[in-house]
């Protein structure tokens, strides 16, 4: 009797393997539920990773590293939600190329599960070469294909599975038992996505509890470090405290500050201060209803020490000796003064590379917003989907490059975003509208004029043209890498109109804040402070951008104080006297009534600014020590500590003081500068070794002071 013939088996790939004619027939139509599965699994290992990698960030956190710039503050619930982002967005890729390759999709799509896990794990490791990286994935990839196949690698091609159902392929990567390991993995997803929620959930609920009012609290005890300017603060172990002094009940005098840095802004680049452009008309007009001061000088000509500085009254060699490039928690901030005054603090910061969190600056402000969050934002927060993001802004360049784009698609839409001024406004503006009517410290930060100088206006500039071809974007996104020796006055031209044409468009964003101030009736009883953290070389001393020197155009920044409604501010007001932003705590505390005059022990170093409008020369240089002159003093230290090993930053630490006529250099080998600014505005000659007596005496004069003031600075 002759044998009755089987049906066919669906999915019976044959004995050596091979696939038949109708089994690649039946390839082509993947059921949805296996796709379902492939993108939940997906999934749970993105997620999964992104967990990990937040774990990791808070370990680093609380053992003090500086985390790198593009992690965001919330980086606890963002990290796992965006990788689990790029776990769906591979999972949906493989399910779409299952209907192209089906039978090569259900063979890679395990591998690719492990390879991908394992290259954002090591994408957390900077000092991991890429090749490296990529070795230790494929290998991953390979033991996770193995293991999600539970079985041997035979199993890939070879042996029937289990019978399919109708218009599915066999799959070995979904066979019973064992081998049903992947589904386990995407039936975990429901859970990983819970999981990530409930952080999210956690997170947001904390900062908002962090956020609630404050009641009044005492200052803390502090133990004044004497010295003739330098009043540094230290927790005392003293039972002794100072109480918070109370607030003003004059509705007519300061209760409230608004502190606002324009990060990147030179003091000649405003017009009011000598600009031959009209680049600030509503600023000036402000700046008339105050006092201006024509020579401020910043602590230091980058965004990290010029701010901690500002808020604290300390050097950078005071508070961060050891160059961990971090305020520390013991350093007392006026943000924290005011906010132990019962005062609302929040700080809105446009520039997230080096005026974060990470940094120590946020101590002391309830709320202190610096990150944008929007999807590309959140998308970068893992450091694979940095260097992904990285790697497609590339591509972006070189696409747009061959294809020449019109101009408003040539900005890469991948690079790293930040809080224009209008958005800041938009911010702040809510803030101040949803809180009580407690008086308030806001701190602003603009980074509108920052490089790459993008212009909000794009048509019609006042300053310039618009950027129209693709090698004008590259200018001004790469500014900083170019050569000034090499450089064409047209290409520097054109980057200083970009430059000019952001502080225009700042100018306005500025005029918004203040003038919705003034309409609401807060400005009255407002303190506003407008100066910059450091200013921008165009070349001078062969030199572009900042960070690199401590000349005037690095290093001299506008400083205004507005307070219409009250007479402890004189209107029209300027100040010629070089001055310090080392001095702006004490001056705050003094304006708003919180005066460093024996009430409450001296928190903070320096004196107050209101010297130069309400005393006589003589009467200021009488309530001085006797030791200190009017001499401004600021330092450019290196960013770590092997830092001097770059050729390039050899005059690192540098040190400067600025004394009426004279400015006077000293680089860590000892070499000095002597400048007389009004024979010499540009410091293009070095006076060290002039034959002039008048010169040499205050070569001397200086020499000395800068030593005896290096010698009085006070560490933690």
């Amino acid at each position: 009797m002759d044998a009755v013939p089987s049906a066919p088996v669906v999915g019976d790939y044959g004995s050596a393997g091979s696939i038949t004619a109708a089994s690649w027939s039946r390839a082509r139509h993947i059921g949805w539920l296996d796709r379902a599965r492939w993108v939940l699994a997906f999934v749970t290992v993105g997620i999964g990773v992104g967990l990990a990698e937040s774990g990791w960030l808070l370990y680093r956190q609380m053992r003090g590293d500086r985390l790198e710039i593009d992690v965001h503050p919330e980086f606890l619930w963002l990290t796992p939600l965006a990788q689990g982002a790029w776990g769906l967005l591979a999972g949906l890729l493989v399910a779409g190329f299952s209907w192209v390759l089906p039978r090569l999709t259900a063979i890679t799509a395990p591998f690719l599960l492990g390879f991908l896990g394992t290259l954002a794990i090591a994408c957390w490791f900077a000092e991991l070469e890429p090749w490296a990286r990529l070795i230790l994935s494929l290998g991953a990839g390979f033991q996770a294909a193995r293991w999600l196949r539970g079985s041997s690698p035979s199993s890939i091609s070879t042996g029937p599975q289990r019978p399919s159902r109708v218009g599915e392929v066999d799959d070995p990567c979904f066979e019973q038992g064992d081998g049903d390991r992947l589904g386990l993995v995407a039936r975990a997803a429901p859970i990983m996505i819970c999981l990530s929620l409930g952080v999210m959930v956690w997170s947001l609920a904390r900062q908002e509890w962090r956020q609630r009012p404050q009641g009044a609290s005492s200052f803390p005890p502090v133990a004044t470090i004497p010295g003739p300017e330098l009043h540094a603060t230290t927790p005392a172990a003293s039972a002794n405290t100072a109480t918070a002094p109370p607030l003003p009940t004059n509705r007519t005098a300061i209760r409230n500050v608004v502190w606002i840095v324009l990060d990147t802004v030179r003091a000649d680049a405003l017009s009011h201060l000598g600009y031959h452009r009209e680049t600030t008309p509503k600023l000036d007009a402000w700046a008339r209803r105050g006092v201006t001061f024509e020579r401020a000088i910043a602590p230091c000509s980058w965004t990290f020490p010029s701010h901690a500085s500002m808020f604290t009254g300390l050097t950078q060699e005071s508070y961060d000796p050891d160059l961990k490039l971090v305020l520390p928690d013991r350093a007392y901030t006026i943000a924290e003064r005011y906010s132990d005054a019962d005062y609302r603090t929040a700080g809105f910061v446009g520039n997230s590379s080096c005026c974060t969190q990470w940094f120590g600056l946020h101590q002391g402000f309830q709320r202190f917003d610096t990150h944008l969050l929007d999807p590309i934002v959140a998308l970068r927060q893992p450091a694979s989907g940095r260097r992904l993001l990285n790697v497609l802004a590339q591509s972006w360049d070189w696409v747009a490059r061959k294809l020449d784009l019109p101009a408003p698609q040539r900005i890469p839409p991948l690079y790293r975003r930040f809080h224009s001024a209008n958005d800041l406004n938009a911010k702040a503006l809510a803030w101040l509208r949803r809180h009580d009517d407690r008086p308030f410290f806001l701190f602003l930060n603009y980074y509108d004029v920052h490089a790459p100088f993008l212009p909000k206006t794009t048509t019609n500039p006042r300053f310039g043209r618009p950027i129209e071809h693709w090698y004008e974007y590259a200018i001004v996104r790469m500014f900083y890498d170019l050569d000034p020796s090499r450089t064409a006055p047209s290409v520097l031209q054109f980057v200083r109109d970009a430059y000019d044409q952001c502080l225009a468009d700042l100018d306005s964003a500025i005029d918004e804040l203040l003038s919705e101030l003034e309409r609401t009736g807060r400005l009255e009883e407002t303190l506003v402070i407008i100066t910059s953290d450091h200013g921008e070389s165009f070349g001078e001393h062969g030199q572009f951008g900042h960070g690199r020197l401590l000349h005037q155009e690095e290093s001299w920044v506008p400083l205004i104080l507005i307070a219409p409604g009250s007479p402890a501010l004189p209107a029209g007001k300027r100040i010629s006297t070089p001055v310090s932003l080392l001095d702006l705590p004490a001056t705050v505390l003094d304006l708003t009534n919180h005066a460093n005059d024996g009430t409450c022990r001296p928190a903070f170093p320096g004196q107050s600014l209101r010297r130069f409008w309400s005393q006589t020369t003589a009467q200021r240089e009488e309530s001085l020590p006797s030791d200190t002159t009017e001499a401004v003093y600021s330092e450019l230290l290196p960013l770590t500590p092997d830092f001097l090993q770059h050729p390039t930053h050899h005059n690192r630490p540098l040190r400067l003081l600025v004394a009426g006529r004279y400015t006077f250099f000293r680089n860590r080998e000892g070499r000095e500068w002597l400048f007389d600014l009004e024979n010499d505005p540009g410091e293009t000659v070095n006076l060290i070794d002039s034959d002039d007596p008048v010169h040499q005496e205050a070569a001397q004069r200086l020499r000395a002071a800068l030593a005896e003031r290096i010698g009085r600075q006070t560490r933690f």
